[in-house]
């Protein structure tokens, strides 16, 4: 089983140039639009306490097509990312907003 990888922008930065990132967008559409890759709609929680919300994009791109169980191996990826509105303070300490 693999393990879960986590990128900071420094990490993507380092790794990926910008031409580099603009090829894989492109064929990142390329392949949503022939339906080799999958996205579930975005999910949005809501943080009232402190005037923001939690974002979830799940994406997955299959590797191979035909139909058949267990499905095939292939890349699955997950953005989360948080919006506030206004300066955003948190408690560290007690770990609250």
């Amino acid at each position: 089983m693999g393990s879960v990888r986590i990128l900071s922008e420094a990490d993507v930065r380092r790794l990926v140039s910008p031409l580099e990132a603009q090829v894989a967008v492109e064929e990142a559409f390329r392949d949503f639009a022939n339906g080799v890759s999958r996205m579930a709609p975005r999910v949005t929680v809501p943080i009232p306490e402190a005037g923001g919300n939690i974002r979830i994009l799940p994406a997955v791109k299959v590797l191979a097509t035909p139909r058949r169980l267990p499905p095939p191996p292939g890349y699955l990826g997950v953005k989360v990312y948080t919006g506030y509105v206004g300066p955003v303070f948190r408690d560290l300490e007690k770990g609250r907003f």
